[in-house]
């Protein structure tokens, strides 16, 4: 709602800030006196936006349900978004300038004249636009609707006198085993006070499981209490509520706090009570209240919640974390509402496949299947009626009241700052993993994270998702090796919610389909995936602010060179799914006029379609009037998708329109393309061309060869994502890019990096070229890096440094880079070790290292590497050792923090397990790969206590393999793989409790024959995953 106002008030301060800035442009003002003013313009604009935030702040969400106030709200928005692109400009052309007057350079003083006489030509436009925005608001609202109203009119539905709906028994799927369970709590032995929770994201039933719960073992409780607690509450309120619900029928308008607590108490002694306090958002509301009904006989309270801390209030054999449905559970509860009138509930045989897409569309989600089934039990039962509500899906689930304003309070429960990294997260396709450090850096990238003390941006991020996790509005789908999310995922309904808040607030689009459609020429955030757009395209883009494209195939680099050219504020690219077109959304407002009897259907086709309809001639003449009165104007059919041109962010997956319209969306600020193909490189050039705000550009995966020279002018680029294309070379105009956080190029053919890139003095991730000579991971050497650049030592802000080659002078340029946290460094040769090392020892924030020899015989001596930083924990070492590594400092006195250890091609010569387990007592991972050691390894009883992943590749030498009793406890995954002289079972591996994914493969051939002979699959049938 209000958060590209914060936006844009965060980049006004940043250029207030700047004194160096202030002073150069005095002295422009003595040549130009529009801009004597120019700062008190800015300043008071700051003044004047500041008050609309904090307007809006006091609405709260009235805009949900008031369309006057939501149109206000739009041009503050808008308004918003013209100053933070001004303020970009501003502050570019300011560094620029101070860096040339610092350097004693020749001052272009005209240039400079002419640029911010622009900015201050469009200042007086802002605020002109400011003054129509304060007009509008006093004629247009009335001082009620700047009241704060907290709750939705579909939250009001469940405000703190009401109790939900009971589900009959019948009407309920898929709960049996979650109602065993929590009945089963509620009637433990234990005589304390017991705190139950059922937590989960919206929509997954927590309310229609307990409230079942309630009816049934409510005749058990002498006292009970139903109180829907909500986002909005007062304590008093909740009381008032309780105190009433367990019997008491005294007066208690005059009760404060205390007195409603003492008289809860009274009434509640000697009996044991049941309370569910639904829908709490926070601890503090338990807490506030939770002394009240401690009585002297057990009593439960059960908890609902969305949040994974206030699900902690409860132990953790309390907890009930619920999950979305099974699919064939799913399929029986949709069948249940779209087929409600038949006995069975059968669903057609001709529906079931087109039944079976909507279901699965739900992913699980009750509240989406009963919404979409309780529609299609009023549409007529045929395959094209239900195959376009299907294609329809989105919008239909987006309108649905209940299901958005379910969804929506947990949105509007966000602060500005997570809202907008919440809404980014929708522009990823949908069931797209999203890694965990990409998302990290495009939020740092556009702006989204705000500084918190002495936190560094990345840490700040990392929060930031992780409270989006604990709130259930993003699920984790892997982690890695150090129990880290490594990769995240939107629920289907939750990103089309999303979806319809970016475009309704202008934040951004996404598409989903391979076709291209027409873009608004003001956006300013564009995602693609597999984009194979096969026309000739030049896209015009001038707002464009972040450009994401992932497997994008292209046949040429003219259309990058066109959107470079074009798109100098850069952000975000985002194209319309498909299944939107304007003839599908016709259909479906058609059909809806037919449902609300607004016109006739007279005939029907052999599907069941409608072939004609008529208007009846009273409703014809009211419509006739209407028209000549209001309507003005005819709508004319399109083929093509439209796109606001003021869009900030777009994406889109698999764009492969063969008729795409020239794009020009100058407002945008971030461009997502996956999967785009063939002549998608038109359009990409034509939308850089114009979109001169472009933030963020990913075009991961795509076949571009070339990226062009005019990449340079798109002054506001803060993250460029080049991973596995076929760039071979980067122009040397990347130089002028000074607000470039990350550069990601690995993967690609690039061998070095331009002169210029050392000038970006902001750049804080350079993830360089680690290039696959061989695919296959045999030689040693299968990856290489890229040669550092002369003054590598300049990019002081550096936090990643990942694949750099090792050389004379790296070292000297290392021990200037102290803010890197993880660095990977190729080709290290004996004689390099003792500088590199000692440069690598006084980093204090390095985390994760990566060091690589030249070729498999050079000996690494770690002799000189003293770790300062506690909290270097992940290590790969790719070469031989000096004798005696294990007792230098790297694994003597810093082994204890280490977590994960990924060692090949050494030579130990012994048994390398039993070496390494004295000195490493917390890995969590651990990986050995082509490395010699003796016959057989053995794993004590106290070897690696933590280690969760063990991995033993490529090792030649070992023939037998012992695992004592009490060893690895923690161990999950057991990876054996290449030990050709490995014929026996493992002995003691029927010992792992804890074990759920074993591979032995690529072994000696008997091995196979022992593993059947010794009944090992019977043995290990508690292992989820083996493979042998």
């Amino acid at each position: 709602m209000a958060e590209a106002v914060i936006l844009a008030l965060g980049k006004i301060s940043n250029v207030l800030a700047d004194e160096a800035i202030k002073n150069l442009l005095a002295k422009l003002s003595e040549k130009v006196n529009d801009l004597r003013y120019l700062d008190d313009k800015i300043e008071q604009m700051r003044k004047q936006l500041t008050t609309m935030n904090n307007v809006i702040q006091q609405i709260g969400t009235t805009y949900l349900t008031d369309e006057v106030v939501r149109g206000w709200i739009g041009e503050v928005r808008k308004v918003a978004y013209h100053v933070e692109d001004i303020m970009d400009k501003y502050s570019y052309y300011s560094v620029q300038m101070t860096e040339e007057w610092f350097l004693n350079k020749f001052i272009k003083v005209s240039h400079y004249v002419m640029v911010f006489s622009q900015i201050a030509d469009e200042v007086v436009t802002i605020e002109n636009e400011i003054k129509l925005v304060i007009e509008l608001k006093k004629e247009w609202l009335q001082p009620c609707q700047l009241v704060s109203d907290p709750l939705t009119e579909m939250e009001r539905q469940r405000s703190q006198d009401s109790f939900p709906e009971l589900v009959k028994d019948e009407d309920l799927v898929g709960i049996e085993d979650n109602r065993r369970l929590l009945t089963e709590w509620l009637y433990s032995d234990e005589l304390d006070s017991k705190v139950i929770t059922v937590s989960g994201m919206g929509g997954l039933g927590k309310t229609t499981l307990v409230t079942n719960i309630f009816e049934r073992e409510k005749i058990n409780f002498p006292a009970q209490s139903w109180v829907v607690v909500s986002q909005t509450y007062t304590v008093v309120a909740l009381l008032r509520k309780l105190l009433r619900k367990v019997g008491y029928k005294g007066s208690i308008d005059e009760m404060d706090v205390h007195d409603l607590k003492a008289e809860i108490k009274r009434t509640l002694k000697d009996k044991k009570c049941l309370i569910v306090l639904d829908d709490v958002w926070d601890q503090e509301a338990y807490f506030q209240m939770h002394d009240a009904f401690q009585s002297n006989q057990p009593s439960r309270v059960i908890i609902t919640t969305r949040k994974n801390h206030v699900a902690s209030l409860a132990s953790s054999i309390c907890r009930l974390d619920l999950q979305p449905l099974s699919d064939t559970h799913a399929f029986d509860l949709f069948c249940r509402r779209a087929f409600y009138s038949n006995k069975d509930h059968e669903c057609p045989e001709e529906l079931v496949k087109i039944a079976t897409s909507i279901v699965d569309r739900c992913q699980g989600l009750p509240l989406a299947i009963i919404s979409i089934g309780s529609l299609l039990s009023s549409r007529s039962r045929t395959f094209y009626v239900w195959d376009q509500i299907y294609k329809q899906l989105r919008s239909e689930l987006s309108k649905n009241n209940h299901v958005r304003a379910i969804l929506n309070m947990s949105y509007h429960d966000l602060s500005g700052e997570l809202r907008n990294c919440f809404l980014y997260c929708s522009l990823f396709p949908e069931d797209y993993q999203i890694p965990r450090e990409s998302l990290v850096r495009l939020w740092i990238a556009e702006g989204f994270v705000m500084h918190k003390e002495n936190n560094a941006p990345e840490a700040v991020a990392e929060g930031n998702l992780m409270e989006l996790i604990h709130r259930n509005m993003l699920q984790v789908e892997e982690t890695d090796e150090l129990g880290r999310v490594s990769t995240c995922m939107m629920h289907d309904i939750v990103r089309d919610l999303a979806l319809s808040v970016a475009k309704e607030e202008k934040f951004g689009s996404a598409n989903d389909v391979i076709t291209m459609i027409q873009i608004d020429k003001n956006v300013r955030r564009l995602s693609s995936y597999e984009w194979k757009d096969s026309t000739a395209l030049k896209l015009k883009l001038p707002r464009l602010r972040t450009l994401l494209s992932l497997r994008v195939i292209l046949s040429s680099p003219d259309m990058l060179s066109s959107i470079l050219s074009e798109s100098s504020y850069l952000t975000v690219l985002e194209l319309q799914d498909e299944n939107n077109a304007p003839e599908a959304v016709a259909e479906g407002n058609l059909m809806e006029l037919i449902h609300r009897n607004m016109l006739q259907v007279e005939e029907t086709d052999e599907l069941g379609r409608v072939s004609t309809c008529m208007m009846h001639d009273i409703v014809r003449d009211l419509a006739l009037f209407v028209a000549k009165e209001k309507f003005g104007s005819a709508n004319d059919v399109i083929t093509m998708i439209q796109i606001d041109k003021n869009v900030r962010r777009l994406s889109s997956y698999e764009w492969k329109d063969s008729t795409a319209p020239k794009l020009k969306l100058p407002r945008l600020r971030t461009l997502v393309s996956l999967g785009a193909m063939s002549s998608f490189h038109v359009t990409l050039f034509s939308i850089l061309s114009e979109s001169s705000y472009l933030t963020i550009l990913e075009l991961q995966d795509s076949e571009i060869t070339k990226v062009p020279e005019s990449i340079g002018n798109l002054f506001n680029l803060c993250y460029i994502g080049l991973r596995r294309t076929k760039i071979k070379s980067l122009p040397d105009s990347i130089g002028k890019l000074s607000s470039l956080l990350i550069l990601d190029i690995k993967q690609t053919k690039i061998e070095k990096l331009p002169r210029g890139i050392t000038k970006i003095k902001k750049l804080r991730h350079l993830l360089l070229a680690d290039r696959y000579v061989d695919e296959k991971h045999l030689k040693f050497r299968y990856f290489e890096g890229v040669q550092a650049p002369k003054d590598l030592s300049n990019m002081k802000e550096l936090q990643t440094l990942e694949t750099m080659e090792a050389s004379k002078d790296l070292a000297e340029q290392l021990k200037k880079l102290i803010q890197l946290r993880s660095v990977w460094i190729d080709n290290i040769t004996n004689a390099d070790c003792g500088n590199i090392f000692a440069a690598l020892s006084n980093m204090k924030l390095l985390s994760s290292l990566l060091l690589s020899a030249r070729d498999e015989n050079e000996q690494l001596c770690f002799d000189a590497f003293k770790p300062q930083s506690t909290e270097l924990h992940r290590l790969i070492i790719r070469g031989q050792w000096a004798n005696g590594t294990l007792d230098y400092p790297i694994f003597r006195s810093h082994g204890k923090h280490l977590k994960y250890l990924a060692l090949s091609w050494c030579r130990l010569g012994e048994d390398p397990l039993g070496m390494l387990a004295s000195h490493l007592p917390n890995l969590t991972y651990l990986r050995l790969n082509n490395m010699h050691s003796a016959k057989t390894l053995v794993l004590d009883s106290e070897a690696f206590p933590r280690l969760k992943t063990l991995v033993l590749k490529n090792m030649l030498d070992v023939d037998q393999i012992k695992i004592t009793d009490g060893a690895l406890p923690c161990i999950e995954g057991l990876y054996i793989a290449s030990l050709p002289r490995l014929d026996k079972v493992p002995q003691g591996i029927e010992s792992l409790s804890s074990l759920k994914k074993l591979s032995l493969t690529n072994l000696h051939e008997d091995f196979k024959t022992q593993w059947n002979k010794n009944g090992m699959h019977q043995k290990m049938l508690y292992v989820a995953d083996v493979r042998v």
